[in-house]
């Protein structure tokens, strides 16, 4: 899984994220801060139980916290 800003700087990278668990994914931070309100792009590379490999591209939206 990785995140990158919208100038394709890379905020977030973690390997062998076990699935449903949201505590392992990206939390709007970068260096414990949280980041400016946007948009994101992710991307995840997900291994099928048979094997076979799939790519995931998106967006993801980070609004302002309380």
């Amino acid at each position: 899984m990785q995140i990158y800003d919208r100038w394709g700087n890379l905020l977030f990278s973690k390997k062998d994220v076990p699935a449903g668990d949201p505590s392992q994914g990206w939390d709007g931070t970068l260096n414990g801060k949280s980041v400016v309100p946007g948009v994101y792009v992710y991307k995840i590379k997900l291994e099928l139980i048979d094997g076979k490999l799939e790519d995931f591209n998106g967006d993801v939206t980070v609004l302002e916290g309380k």
